[in-house]
């Protein structure tokens, strides 16, 4: 599970989106991923940028508006549980 915040991933961060990807890992190596974005930007652009590193075809994926609807405020200390 990852939660981004607010990033938008520009094509001109090549070495942060690098390191995010080699964390990341590839498609085969994630059966129960999941990813969240917060973020206020149209859902399409969102997914685009992180083209990747979601798969809209799987749904393992939120988009929430505003960091009080995540997961990550909802279980603070037990995100990956719930």
């Amino acid at each position: 599970m990852i939660t981004v915040f607010g990033y938008s991933a520009p094509q001109s961060d090549v070495s942060a989106m690098r390191i995010l990807r080699s964390a990341w890992g590839g498609t085969a190596e994630r059966s129960l991923e999941q990813f969240e974005i917060i973020d206020t930007r149209p859902e399409e652009v969102l997914i685009e940028s992180w083209k990747g590193f979601i798969d809209p075809g799987q749904h393992h994926y939120e988009i929430h508006r505003n960091f009080y609807e995540s997961w990550l405020a909802k279980h603070p200390r037990r995100t990956g549980e719930a």
